[in-house]
């Protein structure tokens, strides 16, 4: 870290991720840094998405290298560096179309659960968003309390709290029988929570870490210390897709709808079902409500499922499907 200050303190501001490769020494800082950087946002100023970084980040380090050692070597003048890394930035893949530019290309971002997911493997927490986000609709029919709530409950309190699973430890008991320990973490805070092992067995298919989960649970309270000893664990995503209603679709008038029209409908095609969808686009101070009709003239209707929700977060970029 000194050393990125240091260069940042002494030539100013990194302008993108190509900047910061052929500035700093890649002697010291190695690649793994250099991807958690990524990972984690550091470089979002860039045009480029996280994905089209972290997927192209071996060539741009091989092309950063050999400026370097080059430099280092006196074998390249200051004119032909420079003129060098002009080039590499207008076309830092190689590819020809001068722009390096990573939509331009067809390439996407990660859908927001992995890209969150990710931020939360670089640092430790989440910085773009929370992985709750997208379900408080069924939050808010679920009635669940929040880890902010616990804080003032007695004991023995039967709760039912939403989060996700963290810090997900698995042990035996003097039996050997297998059970859960983790954290629940909510976007207020965490709580301790224990499955033990006559609902592991039942459970431990949806204790996976970063897994959106609902629990049931009774509030054990000793010594200022908090504890969920869960009774029933459902999975967020499974309760959204049984009990969704309608899908909406919430577009904004830069989205490009027409343009993408044809690629959505048959992403949606391939997820068929009985749930109906609307198409909400603001425009201006206005909001256009539309209904999809499929090539019979009847009304598009799709099955609920995260990999519909992430097909058409990457059509358009960003997360615009949810179901109530």
């Amino acid at each position: 870290v000194g050393v990125i200050v240091e260069e940042r303190n002494s030539k100013g501001p990194f302008v993108d991720l190509l900047d910061f490769l052929h500035r700093v020494d890649l002697r010291v800082i190695n690649r793994r840094i250099i991807e958690n950087l990524i990972k984690c946002g550091a470089f979002d100023c860039s045009k480029h998405s996280r994905k089209e970084m972290v997927d192209h980040l071996d060539e741009y380090l091989k092309g950063a290298q050999s400026l370097q050692r080059e430099r280092d070597t006196n074998q390249m003048s200051l004119f032909d560096l420079g003129s060098t890394v002009a080039a590499k930035r207008r076309n830092p893949n190689g590819n020809g179309n001068g722009n390096g530019n990573g939509k331009a290309n067809g390439e996407v971002e990660w859908p927001i659960n992995q890209k969150l997911a990710y931020e939360k493997e670089a640092l430790g927490f989440y910085i773009s968003g929370h992985p709750l986000e997208k379900f408080q609709a069924e939050l808010k029919r679920l009635g669940v309390s929040t880890t902010e709530d616990i804080k003032s409950m007695q004991s023995q309190t039967n709760v039912r709290v939403a989060g996700v699973v963290a810090a997900l430890r698995l042990k035996n008991t003097k039996k050997g029988d297998r059970y859960a320990s983790y954290q629940l973490e909510d976007w207020l805070g965490t709580v301790e929570s224990i499955v033990w092992p006559d609902v592991y067995r039942q459970v431990s298919h949806i204790l996976i870490a970063d897994e959106p989960i609902v629990v049931s649970a009774k509030l054990d309270v000793s010594d200022e210390r908090r504890v969920l000893i869960v009774e029933k664990v459902d999975s967020l995503l499974s309760i959204r897709d049984r009990s969704a209603k309608l899908g909406l679709l919430r577009l904004r008038g830069d989205d490009n709808f027409e343009e993408h029209l044809d690629q959505l409908m048959q992403t949606l095609n391939r997820y068929s079902g009985n749930c109906p969808l609307k198409v909400r686009i603001e425009v201006e101070d206005a909001e256009v409500s539309m209904v999809l009709k499929d090539h019979k003239d009847s009304p598009v209707r799709v099955m609920p499922s995260e990999a519909l929700c992430n097909e058409v977060e990457q059509i358009f970029g960003r997360p615009v499907l949810s179901f109530i």
